[in-house]
């Protein structure tokens, strides 16, 4: 057994055991912190070990017809971020800064796609683009629901009475429809 396989057995015990409710309010922000860290820290090694399987040829063992459909159906994420994630981990072999930042946990995948993207158009830039990386702006605030009025059934106008027409029972109740509030 790796090291990695009792990690991810003694995260998941932790994770059955965790009892938010009885958390202080400051530790349950910092330990959401560390739970983004372990995120960061794990889809690092994903990335990383998802590349040695698709340079292996080992992830051809099982249904899919290519890595990215494999790291899909392993992740549970569209082919799309396995793509975008293969290319990261190949892209940032190369920037060491980049790897450095995703090895402490302190970058995500995510940014770190942004920042090695850049980097491959221009790798001068890519202390810059971790100096500059913002962490992404938080979603505006749901906006405020209007009280919609009820809408009240327009009389109908019959017009006048005519001698020669049967109108039947009244459309209208006594009162014409109108309550008093």
């Amino acid at each position: 057994m790796f090291v990695l396989d009792r990690i991810a057995e003694d995260l998941a015990g932790v994770v059955a055991g965790l009892e938010p409710a009885r958390l202080t309010g400051s530790d349950a922000a910092r330990l959401t912190a560390t739970a983004a860290r372990i995120e960061k820290l794990a889809a690092t090694a994903k990335a990383a070990l998802a590349t040695r399987a698709e340079e292996t040829h080992a992830w051809r063992s099982g249904r899919a017809v290519s890595p990215e459909q494999w790291l899909a159906e392993t992740s549970g994420c569209s082919e799309g971020a396995a793509r975008e994630a293969l290319v990261t981990a190949k892209r940032v072999e190369t920037l060491p800064a980049t790897r450095e930042r995703l090895l402490d946990g302190t970058l995500s995948m995510a940014q770190a796609a942004l920042v090695s993207a850049g980097a491959a158009v221009d790798p001068s830039s890519e202390r810059r683009l971790l100096k500059t990386r913002q962490p992404l702006p938080p979603p505006p605030p749901p906006r405020p629901r209007r009280r919609l009025r009820h809408h009240r059934p327009r009389r109908r106008h019959l017009g006048p009475a005519r001698p020669d027409i049967s109108r039947g029972p009244s459309p209208t109740p006594p009162g014409g429809g109108l309550t008093r509030r």
